[in-house]
């Protein structure tokens, strides 16, 4: 299995695999870059198959990165829940599908994007997650806590961070939560101007997949 590095997202990424067999704001003191203002674009609960249509596929991969399977867990699934509280230390209240997948840079080992994307009933059960995926940065992989990073993404709330690990890795991520939908991108060994264009392109995918539209058509 693949060697992943990321602060969280990849621990849950690779669990739930093994069980299936804004612009503006200013940020918080150890919040991150937190943006408001800007508008949800109608972007309400998806399906698992908006989900699906809202993850970052391979054909949407940039030059010089492949794209790994999509795993979209629907609404009730077990592993979807337990992925969730995982993240956010919430007890992930009106969670309806998820979806899990990463980009891969061809030939350079460890250079990676991973993507998460979970849907909630209501916008206030997609603030509760958001709130906790930020309340859960992972300080303990770093020895020093991460710092807040601006980066402008097309969410309703975005909280951004880059640190390097005890093992030498650069991490960069963002938590995004745009209507009842809240996003993790992580990047490692990459810069924070990587990070931002992915994380706007995955915003970009769930409003569009939020109008039923399929994003690599």
């Amino acid at each position: 299995m693949r060697r992943i590095f990321s602060a969280l997202a990849a621990v849950t990424l690779l669990a739930l695999v093994a069980g299936c067999g804004g612009d503006g704001g200013d940020a918080a003191p150890g919040k991150g870059s937190s943006s408001k203002g800007e508008t949800a674009a109608g972007v309400g609960s998806l399906t698992a198959t908006e989900v699906q249509m809202a993850m970052p596929s391979g054909l949407a991969a940039p030059q010089g990165w492949t794209g790994a399977r999509i795993l979209v867990l629907p609404e009730g699934h077990p592993n979807a829940s337990q992925g969730c509280q995982h993240d956010t230390s919430t007890t992930c209240a009106g969670l309806g599908a998820r979806g899990d997948t990463s980009y891969d840079k061809t030939g350079v080992s460890e250079h990676q994007i991973l993507f998460t994307v979970m849907s909630f009933d209501t916008q206030e059960n997609a603030r509760v997650a958001m709130k906790g995926l930020v309340a859960r940065v992972p300080v303990a992989e770093y020895p020093e806590p991460p710092k807040p990073i601006d980066i402008k993404t097309g969410a309703e709330e975005t909280h951004a961070f880059s640190g390097q690990t005890r093992s030498g890795a650069l991490q960069n991520f963002a938590l995004m939560r745009i209507g009842n939908v809240v996003a993790q991108a992580y990047s490692v060994h990459e810069s924070a101007a990587m990070l931002e264009e992915q994380a706007a392109r995955q915003i970009e995918r769930i409003k569009l997949a939020a109008a039923g539209k399929n994003p690599d058509a």
